[in-house]
């Protein structure tokens, strides 16, 4: 039907570019026979335009798509180690088809099979002193929430942190955070395998700010 876009259905069909740039050469290849592209075009560049902003690497690929009907905008894939870890898209009309509200909606799924083999082992170049177990008291929501809250704010602070839900799991590092509750809230209790030493606190801040005057952030 469009003899005059062989060349450039090539390039849409048999590769993927870099970014901003392969979205102007399919603008600039198709827009003229295909004006109902410029939408899709459009969602695309905002998209790698936010991506690039916030320093993520990316690339457009067209066939992404495969055989899931429901999408209704772009659909995206996460590539770590040049292996797919998951991938997800946007999919407005989805809810109204099994019988809810119309909705806009987007979602994703992560493989944590492969995630997990690309995670460094638990003392894989590893610091004992640059590294901290993160331990519930309890298996509580509000325990178990504020736990994995203190790990990601000892990670920002630079230490190695893990977390240890299995009671008897054991702490081969320097320090050892615990999180319980206390009739005032979430309280925390740190230990420092070096000199023996167990505090008190009664917030995170108080944590780390410990944490970095006894030299356990770098």
């Amino acid at each position: 039907r469009l003899p005059s876009l062989t060349t450039s259905l090539r390039l849409l069909f048999q590769g993927e570019g870099g970014g901003s740039a392969y979205l102007s050469n399919l603008r600039n290849a198709f827009l003229k026979a295909v004006p109902d592209m410029a939408g899709p075009l459009d969602e695309l560049t905002v998209v790698v335009e936010a991506l690039t902003a916030l320093a993520c690497r990316c690339r457009v690929a067209t066939t992404l798509v495969r055989n899931f009907e429901y999408y209704t905008g772009p659909v995206f894939q996460f590539v770590a180690n040049g292996e797919a870890v998951g991938s997800g898209g946007r999919y407005d009309g989805l809810i109204a088809l099994v019988g809810g509200p119309p909705l806009p909606a987007s979602g994703f799924a992560l493989d944590a099979a492969r995630l997990a083999r690309l995670l460094p082992s638990a003392d894989e170049g590893v610091a004992a002193d640059q590294a901290i177990c993160v331990r519930p008291a309890s298996h509580q929501a509000e325990v178990l929430a504020a736990t994995f809250g203190a790990a990601s704010a000892v990670r920002r602070l630079g230490l190695w942190s893990q977390v240890a839900l299995a009671e008897a799991q054991p702490c081969p590092y320097r320090w050892e955070l615990t999180v319980a509750l206390s009739p005032h809230g979430v309280a925390y209790s740190l230990y420092d395998r070096t000199s023996d030493d167990r505090r008190a606190f009664a917030s995170l801040d108080d944590v780390l700010a410990a944490l970095e005057a006894m030299g356990g952030a770098p």
